[in-house]
């Protein structure tokens, strides 16, 4: 057989993906070159390659997928005997006919019909742009959405203006335009020095229960309720068995008299 018959290595784009499958149907990016008896250096394009298996990184159960489309840059390798039984059946052997021979198929040689196809190599025009040389990342085009492992040990995660920054320092920043929303029927902080707030409005709806004292401003009391700023409560306060609603005491403890309960 002729070395020119041989297909070992070819560029090309594909025309149509099959997720179902992992199959696809890919362009050659050349001509086919030959002499005929009237002329020579003749030029004809390669036909389609249909049902081609497409390379997914992956291995014991785990994969990563990517959505490829048509145009995607991509390289071929062409086994060197005929694989049908590892691609249709899944298995090592061609298996014999009856009559003691091997299988038919197993007769071709770096065959057009016996491709792989790996997307992800690109040409000088599908280069990736802003490539982070230092940084594993998996990522989108324009990096707008990626997750990002940086050098200096930092794991950061972005999608539009949210991020979530994850320091090799132990601290986690959370970024956000909108709103971050934690969903769960029990949510634990332990902060071992403290938990800050900053915010110029607080809002909690349920019961709230407080083990501890409550302080305002500077160091927290060793017992009972400091506030600063002053706070409006909406509904009965009860303080060592006592309502505030309706409490009166004596004015000035003079005994002239006792003050008008809170309105």
């Amino acid at each position: 057989m002729n070395i020119n018959d041989y297909h070992i290595i070819m560029p090309g784009h594909i025309v149509e993906y099959f997720p179902a499958t992992q199959t696809a149907t890919v362009r050659i990016s050349n001509d086919r070159q030959f002499e005929s008896s009237n002329e020579s250096d003749v030029q004809m394009p390669y036909g389609l390659l249909y049902d081609v298996p497409t390379f997914t990184s992956g291995g014991g159960g785990w994969h990563v997928t990517f959505p490829i489309k048509p145009g995607d840059p991509c390289l071929l390798n062409f086994s060197q005997f005929g694989y049908d039984h590892w691609f249709v059946d899944n298995e090592d052997s061609a298996g014999i006919r009856d009559d003691g021979h091997p299988q038919p198929w197993v007769s071709r040689r770096f065959d057009l019909a016996d491709g792989f196809v790996q997307v992800g190599w690109n040409n000088l025009q599908t280069a990736i742009a802003n490539y982070k040389a230092n940084d594993a990342e998996f990522r989108n085009a324009d990096r707008a959405q990626r997750v990002s492992l940086k050098e200096e040990g930092d794991v950061e995660i972005v999608t539009g203006t949210t991020s979530i920054v994850l320091s090799n320092t132990g601290t986690i920043t959370v970024n956000s335009d909108t709103s971050v929303t934690v969903t769960s029927p029990t949510v634990d902080i332990n902060a071992s020095t403290g938990v800050n707030i900053v915010s110029p409005a607080v809002t909690m709806s349920g019961t709230l229960q407080v083990t501890g004292a409550i302080g305002g401003g500077g160091a927290a009391p060793s017992s009972g309720l400091s506030m600063t700023g002053g706070g409006v409560f909406s509904a009965d306060v009860t303080a060592s068995g006592t309502s505030l609603t309706g409490h009166t005491h004596a004015e000035n403890g003079d005994g002239g008299g006792e003050t008008s309960p809170p309105s």
